[in-house]
C-alpha cells in the first residue's frame, strides 16, 4: 500500500519535481560559475565540488538533505590569505571563493529547497496516504455528496459560468 501511495504521489507531484529540477540546474550552473575553482578543503574535495554541472547537482542534492552544507559554504567563502591568485597570459586565475556570494547562494538555496519543495512533497505523500487509508464512513464528504453537489450546481449553472453572488436574492 505504501508503494502505491508513493507512486500516486510522484505522478501528482510531476510539475513540482520538474520545477525542483529546474531550480537545481540553475543553482548548479551558478555554482559552477561562482565556485568552480575554489580551493579544496574540509567541505570541498574531490567528491564534493562545483567543477562540473553534474558534480554541482550532486553537491546540491547533498545540501538539500542538510548534510554538512555549512562546511561547503565555509569553503566557498575562503578569501586571501588562505587562497592564491595568479596572472597567466593577462588572465587572473584564482582559487578563492566569494564571501557574499556564498552566503546568498547557500542560504537562498537551503531556504527555497529545504523549506519549500521538500515540505511540499511530504505534504503530497501524507495527503495521498490519508486518502488511501480513509474510510468512506469516516470522511466528512462522501463521493455521493460530491456527486450530488456537482449535479445540483450544473442545474443552476447550465452554461458553466460562475454566477455572481447577489446579496439581495437572499
Amino acid at each position: 500500500m505504501l508503494f502505491i501511495t508513493v507512486s500516486v504521489s510522484v505522478r501528482k507531484s510531476f510539475f513540482g519535481l520538474s520545477t525542483l529540477m529546474m531550480v537545481l540546474m540553475c543553482y548548479a550552473l551558478a555554482g559552477v560559475v561562482l565556485f568552480g575553482n575554489v580551493k579544496w578543503g574540509e567541505g570541498i574535495n574531490r567528491h564534493t565540488n562545483f567543477e562540473s554541472a553534474g558534480q554541482a547537482m550532486l553537491v546540491l542534492t547533498r545540501i538539500m538533505t542538510g548534510e554538512d552544507w555549512y562546511k561547503i559554504m565555509n569553503n566557498c567563502m575562503i578569501t586571501t590569505p588562505y587562497c592564491t591568485t595568479t596572472l597567466e597570459n593577462g588572465r587572473r586565475i584564482s582559487d578563492c571563493g566569494n564571501y557574499a556570494a556564498a552566503i546568498i547562494y547557500f542560504i537562498s538555496f537551503y531556504v527555497i529547497v529545504s523549506f519549500m519543495f521538500v515540505n511540499l512533497f511530504i505534504a503530497i505523500v501524507v495527503e495521498n496516504f490519508s486518502l488511501f487509508y480513509s474510510d468512506e464512513e469516516e470522511s466528512l464528504l462522501s463521493q455521493k455528496n460530491l456527486y450530488n453537489f456537482q449535479t445540483t450546481w450544473n442545474l443552476i449553472d447550465r452554461n458553466r459560468k460562475v454566477h455572481p453572488f447577489n446579496h439581495e436574492h437572499f
